[in-house]
């Protein structure tokens, strides 16, 4: 509801419904739903953003079912471990863990430790 009302009040004192109403404002923009946005914005925020633009729910649970990652605690590999292996500087560092994230996310790369390991390396 917050999200579609456009006022110069701060009405929400919470920092987390400051957030929610930003992320789904701006996935109210975008007219159309997609894994990457299931995965930043997460299930609820999408699913308000959903109803409210008319994209079919049913369809979105699809896609939430079909991440392959719900979180960066899921990928195959931790950023230590990728730090040993890619030999990288901490900033480059952080670029490639969400380069990682990205392509599982978009089924680019499978999320198993031996395939992002291959990924780095061949990079």
């Amino acid at each position: 509801l917050w999200a579609q009302i456009k006022t110069e009040k701060k009405y929400l004192k919470e920092k987390n419904e400051r957030k929610r109403k930003k992320s789904i404002e701006i996935l109210l923009k975008c007219g159309t739903m997609s894994m990457l946005d299931l995965y930043q914005y997460g299930y609820y925020d999408c699913l308000i953003a959903a109803q409210v633009m008319h994209f079919p729910v049913k369809k979105l649970e699809v896609m939430y079912q079909k991440l392959p990652i719900k979180s960066r605690k899921d990928i195959a590999i931790s950023f230590e471990e990728l730090a040993q292996v890619s030999q990288k500087e901490k900033e480059e560092l952080g670029i490639l863990y969400q380069e990682i994230e990205v392509k599982i996310i978009k089924h680019d790369l499978e999320n198993n430790r031996e395939k992002i390991i291959e990924y780095v390396k061949e990079r």
